[in-house]
């Protein structure tokens, strides 16, 4: 009875090294392939670190359209109204800004269309629009230029129509860490401002087409009474630095 009791002991004790001994090969291998998918993330991730990023030209307006929207709205404004002043108007994409200085006689009753009294000395009227653009989305990262690209071609085009170019800059490359791993974007995004643009080349739509490189979108074209005509806009160029 004695030697019965040992062997089941010893029989109890093997099985449970065994099941051990397959819980920690279970273990191992669900180890291993959690460090391979790991791995395989981390590599995918950066490989294509363009999907952790937006793309905010992709879904910008073309340049060239909304530059002609823009001018043709512009340029319908009277240049006084009910004795106010145009001191400035912005147009966007989705707004039309149009600020009005006061001038003496001016009529307080009968405000410039849709304009409101924003003080004794100005009235601003706003403008809501949902124009239809064409898409830029076949404009993948591959096509964005150089940096270098980018800059002879807005000082070539600058000097070209006598304009200014200011606030022209790029950021580093945008990072983003998750769970461990740093990805970079593969563009730099950028900003730039042409000022004193001469008027007759708003409605000219060589110069939206001379605007159109790939990354670069058009924020807000406009017009004041003392500065003139001004565009801003953002552009992004192809980066290969990690910083």
């Amino acid at each position: 009875a004695g030697g019965g009791i040992a062997l089941v002991i010893a029989g109890a004790f093997v099985g449970n090294a065994y099941f051990q001994h397959r819980e920690e090969q279970r273990r191992l291998t669900n180890q291993t392939l959690s460090l391979q998918q790991e791995q395989q993330r981390r590599q995918y991730m950066q490989a294509h670190p363009e999907e952790q990023f937006a793309q905010p030209w992709r879904t910008s307006p073309p340049v060239a359209e909304l530059a002609a929207y823009c001018g043709e709205k512009l340029l319908e404004l009277p240049t006084a109204a009910s004795g106010w002043k145009l001191e400035r108007a912005i147009c966007s994409s989705s707004m039309l800004t149009v600020e009005w200085q006061f001038r003496p006689g001016a009529d307080f009753v009968r405000l410039p269309p849709h304009a409101s009294l924003e003080s004794v000395k100005q009235a601003v009227a706003r403008f809501q629009h949902q124009p239809v653009f064409s898409s830029r989305e076949a404009e993948t990262h591959e096509l964005l230029p150089s940096q270098a690209a980018i800059r002879s071609h807005l000082y070539q085009l600058t000097q070209n129509m006598g304009a200014l170019l200011s606030n022209f800059q790029f950021d580093k490359p945008e990072q983003k860490v998750m769970d461990k791993i740093t990805v970079f974007a593969p563009w730099q995004k950028g900003t730039w401002e042409l000022k004193s643009v001469p008027a007759s080349l708003l409605l000219d739509e060589s110069l939206g087409r001379a605007l159109s490189l790939p990354g670069l979108s058009l924020r807000e074209i406009v017009f004041s009474s003392s500065d003139g005509w001004t565009m801003r806009g953002d552009v992004y160029a192809a980066s290969h630095s990690q910083f």
